[in-house]
C-alpha cells in the first residue's frame, strides 16, 4: 500500500483498526463517493475496465424503468424518443430496453418474497455483485471498486449512454471471459477460500473488483467465482444484449449496404455494356443482315485486279487492296 516499515506503528493490529479511521470518510454515506458519481457523470468517462463495465450496465438496467409504476423512467424516455435534430434511429427500441435491463436482472424478480429466485434470476449481473433487495438468497461474490461512481445519470447526455449501450456489450462479454480465464489458471481448487487465496485477489483487483465483505454469508472459494462467471459469459441475458445492439447497429447499416450495392451493380453494368460495344459492329451487323444479297459474293470481282467488291455497308469496302495507302501521314 506504499507504507516502509518504519512508517507501521510496532504494535499489530488487525484491519478493523483501519476501518474504522475510514470509515467516517469512506462509508456508505460518503460525500466522496456522492462526489465521484456527480463528476463522473459529468465528464462522461467511458467504462474501461471489467468492474467499471459490470457498474455501469448493473446500474444503468436499473435506471430505465420505474418499477413501481411500471413504466419507462426519464433517461428511459429519452433514450427511446427520436430528437428532432437527429436522424431517425437515434433511439432504442422497447426490445432493446428491455435487453438492457436484462443483463442486470429485473427488479420485479429480485424480492425475498420470489421462492423461485434461482429460476427465474439466473446468469445475471446482480448474481455476480449480489442483490441489494435480497441479500440472503443472492449473495456477491466480487464487489467493482468503481461501483458507486457509475450510480448517476442525467438524461441530459442520452446520446452518449446510447453509444455506451451499444458498442460496449461486446467489450462486457470479452472482459469477463478474460477474468475467467485468469482465474481459472491458477490452482484453485486448492483454494479453501477467497479470501485465504494469494493469487485470486489480486486477479480481481486487476479487474477492478475486490472480494466481498466477511460476514454471515457462507464461504465464498475461488471455484463459486469462476462457475458464477462461466454462467454469466455463456448466459442469454448477455447473448441477448448482444444480439439486440448488432440488430440496431444493422439496423441503421441497412439502407448504406442496399446503395453500396445498387452503385456496384451499376458500375458492373456499364462497365459490361462499354465492353461489349466495343466489339467488332461490322461483325455484329453482318449476322442481322438476313438477305440473299449479303451472301452473294462477286467472282469476277474478287479475281479481277483493281476492281473493288462492292459492300452492303456505307464506307466500308471489302479487300481493300492498299490500306496503307490511305492513310494520311
Amino acid at each position: 500500500m506504499g507504507f516502509r516499515m518504519e512508517d507501521l506503528p510496532e504494535k499489530s493490529q488487525n484491519g478493523g483498526t483501519i476501518s474504522s479511521i475510514l470509515s467516517p470518510s469512506c462509508a456508505g454515506d460518503d460525500p466522496l463517493l456522492t462526489l465521484s458519481s456527480y463528476l463522473n457523470c459529468l465528464t462522461r468517462r467511458t467504462p474501461r475496465t471489467t468492474g467499471e463495465l459490470v457498474s455501469y450496465f448493473h446500474h444503468f438496467g436499473m435506471e430505465l424503468h420505474n418499477y413501481a409504476s411500471k413504466s419507462l423512467s426519464p433517461l428511459g424516455s429519452s433514450l427511446s424518443t427520436p430528437h428532432p435534430d437527429c436522424p431517425d434511429w437515434d433511439h432504442l427500441k422497447n426490445s432493446d430496453l428491455q435487453a438492457v435491463s436484462g443483463i442486470r436482472g429485473s427488479e420485479s424478480l429480485i424480492s425475498k418474497h420470489n421462492s423461485s429466485h434461482d429460476n427465474d434470476h439466473p446468469r445475471t449481473l446482480s448474481t455476480l455483485v449480489g442483490c441489494g433487495s435480497d441479500p440472503d438468497n443472492c449473495l456477491p461474490h466480487c464487489s467493482p471498486i468503481t461501483y458507486r461512481a457509475y450510480a448517476l445519470y442525467s438524461q441530459t447526455f442520452s446520446h452518449t449512454y446510447l453509444s455506451w449501450t451499444v458498442y460496449l456489450p461486446d467489450l462486457l462479454r470479452e472482459s469477463l471471459e478474460k477474468l475467467h480465464y485468469d482465474l481459472k489458471k491458477h490452482a484453485y481448487a486448492k483454494c479453501p477460500s477467497l479470501h485465504l487465496c494469494s493469487t485470486a485477489p489480486p486477479l480481481l483487483y486487476l479487474h477492478g473488483f475486490t472480494p466481498p465483505e466477511v460476514g454471515s454469508q457462507p464461504k465464498l472459494t475461488c471455484s463459486d467465482i469462476i462457475s458464477k462467471l462461466k454462467e454469466i459469459v455463456n448466459g442469454g441475458p448477455i447473448a441477448s444484449l448482444m444480439t439486440a445492439m448488432d440488430n440496431f447497429l444493422y439496423g441503421i447499416r441497412e439502407p448504406f449496404i442496399f446503395t453500396l450495392v445498387a452503385l456496384w451493380s451499376l458500375a458492373f453494368l456499364i462497365f459490361a455494356n462499354t465492353m461489349v460495344y466495343r466489339l467488332d459492329i461490322l461483325h455484329i451487323r453482318s449476322h442481322l443482315i438476313r438477305t440473299k444479297a449479303s451472301h452473294r459474293l462477286d467472282v469476277k470481282a474478287l479475281l479481277t485486279k483493281g476492281r473493288k467488291m462492292l459492300s452492303l455497308y456505307k464506307d466500308v469496302d471489302y479487300f481493300d487492296e492498299d490500306p496503307i495507302g490511305q492513310l494520311v501521314l
